[in-house]
């Protein structure tokens, strides 16, 4: 038998605006989120669920993503960049007691879930949009 080859992202996709983590449940969704002018000026890195690294791209006002050529999986980079960046007073409201021995799958996926449910009862999904666009606007033009 074959090996089976991958050759398109595996959602849930995230995205790493500076530390600031976007978690995106599939491809289109995260190409409809993402401002053309970022994916165009690099300054996003781009994860799918397996921890390949994407390339976000965009061609007129349409962003497309694909899987980095000549990178393989970094689960672990993507586990250390999740493990960074959820808050220890998020844990309950996700379902968990730490982040102990957690799967990557099943930390993705009680991340999508807490921060789909933080959406639909507050702006918060709009703040961390704004504050991360700033906080891009901010570095554009110290370059």
């Amino acid at each position: 038998m074959g090996e089976i080859l991958i050759t398109e992202p595996v959602p849930p996709i995230v995205i790493d605006d500076l530390g600031e983590l976007l978690i995106y449940p599939t491809i289109e969704m995260t190409c409809l989120e993402v401002e053309t002018i970022d994916a165009r000026e690099g300054v996003l890195e781009a994860f799918d669920s397996e921890g390949r690294r994407l390339e976000l791209s965009a061609r007129g006002e349409v962003v497309s993503l694909a899987i980095r050529s000549g990178s393989g999986p970094d689960p672990a980079e993507l586990e250390r960049r999740l493990r960074l960046y959820i808050r220890p007073e998020w844990l309950p409201k996700m379902g968990l007691a730490n982040l102990d021995g957690i799967p990557l799958s099943e930390m993705l996926q009680s991340l999508l879930e807490y921060e789909r449910d933080e959406a639909s009862t507050s702006r918060q999904g709009w703040g961390r949009g704004a504050i991360a666009w700033l906080r891009r606007s901010v570095l554009r033009s110290r370059r």
